[in-house]
């Protein structure tokens, strides 16, 4: 199994990347009521929930994937409703370079998008994907390639095929590129494989599995520009980003590590709860009890648009192992306690105290650094953020030089206190008799004018402000309110 670039529960308020809280996801909206919200959920506890109709969104910045060809991004989402304009986007990213999306250039290099017909879509119930790198340049409608989870390529038309709805439970989208690095990407629902865009084909192109260099932010629950009407409604949760391809086995073990947990959506609402609420350790996690009987209520995400300063590395601990089957795994421990093997990420569940597991955001800022050890002159030695810093002891002959140093300092400053004095008593001629004395008093005159102490410099007449300005007042003037709309 790969190890995400980047993991987000987006669980239990929190918006950090998990195990290591190095990216975060932040609202897009300044205004709290368009804000994200985390809402109760029987599944992870509680969870990042998006409105449509007040567009929230949320955006990650500085997650590096498909530089190299290959990447996946991994989610799931529970829909809380199909309506809308057009289509829901769950995710979607692209390079600042394209602007605003147009009718062509969301086929251009550089882009990714993950989404959803509305109800009123001849598609709807279906899942979408477009993925376009930085060799797919645009050729018209062989470019126009869109990938549906029912196998359709690039078509509008009303659909008679098996449909994958998502609403009203929670489901697992993956688009992933090929795993043997050939052009093309897949698109997998429930761990499940959908649909594929693969050579050959007559016509569209094969689009993905090159370098993409889409450097704009990872946008969750709307389109990257927040085009009106494009917003996602529903629950969004577990995501991750990997700068690798996931094989088939890859998604079933990522689908696999959450469904054991879920409740029988076919089931009505409390039956879901009564089963939840008697499933024991071996058949489930301990997470899903409490689930039934907890509630909580709608809270904000307080997410930063700037680094948390409370992020340090100073009570965080990180290993990594290579195990002899080419897998990494990579663990974590800080103030929160917690751990896991980022070769599988470890789903956020709900446990019996209703708390997300891993570690929580560590170290205040103004913790003292710890003393780890002795040097060998006896100095203390501690460790903070990977620096060392000690105070050896000052040798003898170091502390004669700084005396005698000083006392050169002292010998300076008395000088300039001569000299100021000296200058002072003279009433500023001193430059003059000294000219007088090598028989330049003649030269002294012509080339130098000296302003005692206490005498008044010379002033410039003032100028008459009446003639400042020669035009009418009316001549400067502009029209204010033609540029107020600007």
């Amino acid at each position: 199994m790969p190890v995400p670039t980047a993991y987000f529960p987006l669980t239990n308020g929190s918006v950090m990347s998990w195990p290591v809280p190095q990216y975060w996801a932040y609202n897009t909206s300044a205004v709290r009521a368009k804000q994200t919200r985390f809402v109760e959920d029987d599944l992870f506890g509680s969870v990042a929930s998006c409105n449509a109709s007040l567009g929230s969104s949320m955006a990650i910045e500085g997650v590096k994937w498909g530089a190299t060809g290959p990447f996946a991004f991994n989610v799931w989402v529970k829909q809380g409703s199909r309506a809308g304009a057009m289509f829901q986007y769950v995710i979607s990213t692209r390079s600042r370079d394209l602007g605003n999306v147009t009718d062509d250039n969301i086929f251009y290099p550089n882009q990714m998008h993950l989404y959803l017909p509305s109800e009123d879509h001849p598609a709807h119930d279906t899942v979408r994907a477009i993925v376009k790198d930085s060799t797919d340049s645009f050729n018209g409608d062989s470019s126009r390639v869109f990938v549906d989870s029912d196998g359709v390529l690039a078509s509008n038309t009303e659909r008679t095929s098996i449909r994958t709805p998502v609403l009203g439970a929670w489901h697992m989208l993956t688009v992933t590129t090929m795993q043997d690095g050939s052009p093309g990407y897949r698109l997998y629902v429930d761990g499940i494989f959908r649909a594929a865009l693969t050579a050959p084909q007559d016509y569209f192109q094969i689009n993905g599995g090159r370098p993409i260099y889409a450097d704009g932010p990872i946008v969750l629950c709307d389109r990257a520009d927040h085009f009106p009407g494009r917003s996602y409604d529903g629950k969004i949760a577990q995501l991750s980003i990997y700068d690798a391809a996931l094989t088939e086995n890859n998604i079933a073990l990522l689908y696999a590590a959450v469904a054991g947990a879920m409740p029988d959506y076919s089931k009505s609402p409390s039956a879901q709860k009564a089963a939840l609420a008697g499933l024991t350790p071996a058949s489930a996690p301990a997470s899903a009890a409490a689930s039934a009987t907890a509630s909580a209520p709608e809270q904000s995400v307080a997410v930063p648009r700037s680094a948390p300063t409370a992020i340090t590395r100073d009570t965080e601990t990180l290993s990594s192992t290579q195990s002899t089957d080419g897998s990494q795994g990579v663990s974590a421990s800080g103030g929160g306690g917690g751990g896991g093997n980022a070769a599988a990420p470890k789903p956020a569940l709900r446990s019996a105290a209703g708390s997300q597991g891993g570690p929580v955001v560590p170290n205040p800022a103004d913790q003292r650094p710890v003393v780890t050890g002795t040097a060998a002159d006896q100095s203390s030695v501690r460790v903070n953020s990977a620096s060392v810093d000690s105070g050896p002891k000052l040798a003898p002959a170091a502390i004669v030089g700084i005396v005698v140093a000083a006392v050169v300092v002292v010998a300076i400053l008395a000088g300039v206190a001569v000299f100021v004095t000296r200058k002072r008593r003279h009433g500023g001629n001193w430059r003059k008799e000294q000219l007088d004395g090598e028989g330049g008093a003649g030269a002294s005159a012509a080339q130098h004018t000296s302003f005692p102490d206490g005498q008044d410099v010379p002033k410039r007449a003032s100028p008459d402000k009446s003639k400042l300005f020669t035009g009418a007042p009316s001549s400067h003037s502009f029209d204010v309110e033609a540029h107020s709309a600007l």
